[in-house]
């Protein structure tokens, strides 16, 4: 909350949503910090608020605290025009995050490439999730999704090295995963390369759920390179089956398992009519011989194949391997999920739960900010909760002067001290 406190984050959503004299709209910013306050201290539903009135846990805030039914009131108040608002502010915070060295490493304070490596890339993945809901009285969870579930299916669009969420989308739960992901690449990072003045080349990873047209246009529009996986359809599977033996080059050799790619060009021709769009089909190739250690006898081997498309150059085994890290996007849903509270919405209102959704999204990224100032290392929700957050305390008061005591002997005690130091000496560019 010091770090949300340097970064202007109360008066910012002060000045997104402003005072309209009904429905709990005054003190928008106050309510909106007071639920992540909640989310970072463990609480998972809007009632949680109230543990944060006990003790004197104000006083460690730092900001006025509000009760769980004027949060609700406020969160419930909340237009699509709102939401969208808060969506902006969170962007902003980031480009701000990012400028003052909580960014990726790739990232200087300046906006420019690392020093260490100005040709490094800046890798971002977009994803989607599902959230179970149960009754039919949440709005945008009427009809079930191709798996049969009842609930809501959000937009993520994160950075990939330190899991800083950049861009979420609430939608019905029977949306298609690329529904809407060609508009939120076009704005979302758009809108980065021009605050943060990025140099160095952008890239999108995706699986096979966004492999439209409109998503690999809307890179090409915004100049940002793309690996997206694609199902084997007839055309793909007749494309490999045509690729010749030498012109995959060897990954991995073991003896229970090959694995080669290869690389060969492609045009994604969408509907009829439109101009294809050339690109590269990258396909990996697996084979686990047929006598490797299954006590059911083969006759031949387990040939599997993976392909994506991509518009980089390069070697095919280098590219496989940076679309393969598309993975990581799991971790940042996960810590959404389970560190945060986005496994379960806790509005009927639709509206309320797109506001929910960008407040697990800015307690997530000051939580990760605030890794950044302790390691390098991306640290998750629960680790910092554990380690930092719940570090027992208590409050005196002498000469008129509130003192905060912490254990002595706390084993993360200089990571702390060293993180509150960093965050009250941060260099912010609005």
């Amino acid at each position: 909350m010091s770090l949300a406190q340097q970064l202007n984050v109360e008066s910012r959503i002060d000045e997104s949503l402003p005072s309209r004299g009904w429905g709990g709209r005054p003190n928008s910013g106050g309510k909106a910090l007071t639920l992540v306050a909640s989310l970072l201290a463990g609480g998972e539903f809007i009632s949680d608020v109230a543990m944060l009135g006990s003790g004197a846990t104000g006083r460690v805030i730092g900001h006025r605290l509000f009760s769980p039914s004027r949060c609700g009131e406020w969160l419930r108040s909340l237009t699509a025009t709102d939401v969208a608002q808060m969506s902006d502010v969170n962007k902003d915070l980031v480009a701000v995050a990012w400028q003052a060295g909580l960014g990726p490493d790739t990232i200087t304070n300046q906006g420019g490439p690392s020093a260490t490596d100005p040709q490094q890339r800046l890798v971002f993945d977009i994803d989607s999730t599902v959230i179970e809901t149960y009754g039919d009285d949440k709005q945008g969870t009427s009809k079930r999704n191709y798996q049969g579930i009842k609930g809501y299916h959000p937009l993520i669009l994160a950075e990939a090295s330190t899991g800083q969420v950049i861009s979420g989308m609430l939608r019905d739960g029977n949306a298609a995963p690329g529904k809407h992901a060609a508009s939120v690449i076009g704005d979302t990072l758009a809108k980065i390369r021009e605050t943060v003045a990025v140099s160095q080349e952008i890239v999108l990873r995706a699986d096979s759920g966004f492999y439209i047209k409109a998503v690999i246009q809307a890179c090409r529009d915004n100049n940002v390179h793309y690996t997206v996986t694609i199902r084997q359809f007839p055309n793909i599977r007749e494309l490999i089956t045509g690729i010749a033996q030498d012109e995959y080059q060897p990954v991995t050799r073991t003896v229970d398992k090959r694995v080669d790619v290869a690389g060969i060009d492609y045009q994604i021709k969408g509907r009829p009519g439109t101009t294809p769009i050339d690109c590269r089909l990258i396909i990996r190739r697996t084979t686990t011989p047929k006598d490797t250690g299954d006590p059911q006898l083969r006759l031949f081997d387990i040939v599997e194949h993976w392909a994506f498309v991509t518009d980089l150059d390069g070697d095919p085994a280098e590219l496989d391997h940076l679309h393969r890290q598309h993975a990581v996007i799991e971790t940042v849903i996960r810590d959404l999920k389970y560190g945060m509270a986005l496994n379960h919405m806790p509005s009927g209102d639709y509206n309320a739960n797109a506001g929910w959704l960008q407040l697990n999204i800015l307690a997530h990224n000051l939580a990760r900010w605030t890794g950044r100032l302790i390691s390098p290392t991306p640290v998750t929700a629960k680790t910092l909760r554990h380690r930092y957050l719940s570090c027992p305390g208590r409050i005196t008061a002498n000469s008129r002067k509130h003192v905060l005591h912490l254990p002595t002997n706390w084993p993360w005690k200089t990571q702390y001290l060293t993180a509150l130091d960093r965050i009250h000496t941060l260099h912010l560019v609005d």
